[in-house]
Order: C-alpha cells, then structure tokens, then sequence
C-alpha cells in the first residue's frame, strides 16, 4: 500500500500546486489503485487541516469527466478517515456535476467548513485533477483564503507536505484510518437524504 502512495507522488505527470492537484486518470469511469491512493492521501490530509471541530460538513462537486465520480468517491473516503483520526463527525454534501463558480458559492451558502472541485479545467478529457475550498469560517484557520475560494498557497503548501509525510511516519496511522472506512460507512455519507435539498438552497 505504501508502494502505491510513493508510485502516485512519483508519477511524471502530477501537477501538485496552490491552485489543485492534476495528474492522468485515464477514459474511466475507474480510477487506478495507486490514483485512488493519492486521492485517498490528499482527502485525508485536506481534512486533518479543515475538519478540526467536533462537527464539521464538507461539498463534493465535479465536472462530467468520465473518471470524476470514481475519484471524488476516493477524495470522500479520504475526507472520513482525516475527519475520523480528528475525532471529527463529518457530513458530506454531494453537489453532483456543477460548476467550480457554484461550488465556491455553495460553502458560503451552505456555511461549509470547506470542499472539494473535481475539475481539469482546460486540460483534456483523459485528465483529471481537484481543487480544495476554503470554509466559511476561515477566519479561525491562519493565512486563510476568504470563504469559499480555492486555498490560500500557505494552506495548501501544509496539505501538499502533510501528503507528502505520509510516505513516512505517518503512513501507518493514515494506513489504519483509511482501512476503517468501510464501503457501508462511505455509501451512507454520499447517500445523505438532504443532499438535493442542499443543492438547491445553494444555487
């Protein structure tokens, strides 16, 4: 498992910067093991960082890549475990294919400690990549982007080195909180009944 995270980090086409992350998923709709463990390492560390009250809520919205429900399906279950090792109960809010201007809305709408875009932007359809939000109480977390804005490059530069730490000594703790997220526990945090309703107070 460990071999899969220095695989990912390693890979010659991974963009790792302030403005997301992006790499070569391929046509899909499955993602490969070692771009479901960098997803998995990025949606934990993300949440590590975000998810620091006893309760928190974080927005899952995409694009219509062919690998995008595959890889924010990854990203969330990174989400639960980060939030999980903080002690964190985490509701996830699944925006469905939206764009990255309404998404950003959507954490201030929805007062969310933060989210995720699955998005490439530009880049071609065989790409794929995510860009994490700041929360709408960003004014507790140091050097923070304003609410609802990709994240500061302080913040993200912590993430990016937390992702980065995994491949150490932090691997076994990581290793332990992603393996007690079961496909029962995700299924049910992407499956909350009042995700249409969220949407549709957010647009």
């Amino acid at each position: 498992m460990s071999n899969l995270l220095a695989d990912a980090l390693t890979d010659a086409g991974l963009v790792q910067s302030f403005s997301g992350v992006r790499t070569i998923f391929g046509h899909g709709p499955d993602i490969s093991e070692t771009h479901q463990m960098l997803a998995w390492a990025y949606g934990y560390s993300y949440a590590r960082e975000i998810a620091a009250r006893e309760t928190a809520s974080l927005l899952l919205g995409r694009d219509p890549r062919p690998t995008g429900a595959a890889l924010g399906r990854a990203l969330v279950k990174g989400f639960l475990a980060g939030a999980s090792s903080n002690g964190c109960r985490l509701r996830i809010v699944d925006l469905g294919i939206i764009t990255t201007p309404l998404a950003e809305t959507a954490v201030r709408s929805l007062a969310a400690d933060g989210g995720v875009m699955v998005t490439a932007s530009h880049n071609p359809l065989d790409h794929n990549g995510f860009k994490f939000l700041t929360g709408a109480h960003s004014s507790d977390v140091p050097h923070a982007a304003p609410p609802g804005a990709l994240l500061s490059a302080w913040v993200m530069g912590r993430v990016i080195a937390d992702v980065e730490a995994l491949r150490g000594d932090g691997f076994a703790e990581f290793k332990t909180s992603i393996d007690g997220i079961s496909s029962s526990v995700l299924e049910k945090a992407l499956a909350h009944p009042n995700n249409e309703s969220d949407r549709i107070q957010a647009e």
